[in-house]
């Protein structure tokens, strides 16, 4: 993506007993929150462009968990890794996602 542009990242997993899911951010410098994925409101938005159907692949049984993290105005510091946990007291899995965030350049030419 370009610099200064926004993404959602969606992290979702499931486990027995429950598990807990969270973002490592460390890295970020752009500005970002994380949340409950709000199921109702990414569905109806999507009807609407005909891809509902990308949320069949999603588990939303009672021992699922699913975050998002949102990124606003990306920077391209951004360049590298976030990585989505998850953990219970069976273990831990971590799925890493590569953020490849394109700079902006400014070319000034200067006549003498």
């Amino acid at each position: 993506m370009n610099e200064s542009q926004s993404a959602d990242l969606i992290c979702s997993a499931s486990g027995d007993p429950p598990i807990t899911l969270y973002w490592n951010t460390s890295t970020l410098v752009s500005n970002h929150t994380i949340g409950d994925f709000e199921l109702l409101g990414l569905i109806s938005t999507d009807y609407e462009n005909g891809s509902i159907e990308r949320f069949n692949n999603f588990s939303f049984d009672t021992n699922s968990s699913t975050q998002v993290l949102s990124i606003s105005v990306s920077h391209g510091s951004d360049n590298g890794f976030v990585s989505c946990i998850a953990e219970n007291d069976v273990g831990q899995e971590i799925a890493e996602v590569s953020l490849e965030i394109n700079g902006k350049y400014e070319i000034l030419f200067y006549f003498l």
